[in-house]
């Protein structure tokens, strides 16, 4: 095994299969799933976005604060269906285009996400995403694509000792922009993030569980305010609902959704298409059903 994790090492299979856990780690600090379940965590990452918004590091921001459609999930509570998922899938827009070296590593993330919202933008459920005096938008901080998958932190809540990792050619940036994508396809399918319909009786009786629905989103929730012991129950490895062996299923089980995904890469498949079936088979919402987003009732 040691000897074909070596193999594998310094390939692109190897950078895509690291980066899968970038998003838990967005400043470079990937061990941190423990650090994620305890009460200090949770108050310091929550004072700091309490306090300093789109100015608290990204781990803090995609846990605990506007950053969540990193894993799938609300910002808060009472958001529309609608709404989480526009941002869900303008971020994956933006995660296909670094993948498909259609957007350079050395683009200015505050020039491609626009410091405003702005109707007709390019990302638009995600324009004004760093915010015109936040960090990474401040005179001189030149934050390209680069810089925000490269941080290196030593610090699990803040800016400070940090410093910029440093690649050759680019293969970094682009397999954290699969990993990243890969990541909030995976985290939609945890209960903990949200809530799908399923197709057993028996599998009404959810809590505690981890479960792999294969059919529409009815609710997304949101981390803040979740227990996150019960949380991290949903995340582990899972079983999955009958609708995940229906021929006519109504969406691809994460394996298949991923696979796709890959390939469309692959291809350099247009992200009009990608996006009609990342809608489609991955992020339908039930309309008939839908609900405001919450915290979740099997994880209060």
């Amino acid at each position: 095994m040691d000897l074909k994790v070596r193999r594998l090492q310094n390939t692109e299979d190897y950078q895509k299969v690291f980066s899968v856990n970038w998003p838990d780690g967005p400043t470079g600090i990937h061990a941190v799933s423990a650090l994620i379940r305890t009460g200090l965590t949770y108050k310091k990452c929550t004072e700091y976005f309490d306090q300093m918004g789109a100015n608290t590091n990204l781990f803090c921001r995609s846990h605990y604060g506007d950053l969540q459609f990193f894993h799938a999930m609300a910002n808060q509570p009472n958001e529309s269906a609608d709404v989480v998922r526009a941002r869900i899938l303008a971020w994956a827009q933006f995660l296909y285009g670094v993948a498909t070296s259609e957007i350079a590593p050395d683009e200015d993330v505050c020039t491609l996400f626009g410091r405003e919202t702005v109707a007709g933008a390019r990302f638009e459920a995600l324009a004004g995403l760093w915010g015109g005096d936040a960090t990474v938008c401040k005179p001189n901080a030149h934050w390209t694509v680069y810089t925000l998958f490269n941080w290196k932190c030593s610090n699990l809540f803040s800016w400070n000792k940090c410093k910029m990792g440093v690649e050759s050619d680019g293969s970094w940036t682009r397999a954290r922009a699969v990993g990243a994508l890969l990541h909030m396809i995976q985290d939609s399918f945890a209960l903990g993030h949200t809530d799908r319909l399923v197709n057993d009786d028996a599998t009404q009786a959810m809590c505690g569980r981890a479960l792999v629905s294969c059919n529409v989103v009815r609710e997304f929730h949101s981390y803040r305010g979740q227990d996150s012991k019960k949380h991290g129950m949903s995340d582990q490895w899972p079983a999955f609902d009958s609708s995940c062996f229906v021929p006519e299923r109504a969406v691809d089980d994460p394996i298949v959704a991923g696979a796709w995904v890959l390939k469309s890469i692959e291809l350099k498949r247009s992200w009009a298409e990608v996006k009609r079936d990342l809608g489609d088979r991955v992020f339908p919402i039930a309309n008939a059903v839908a609900r405001p987003s919450s915290v979740g009732e099997c994880f209060k």
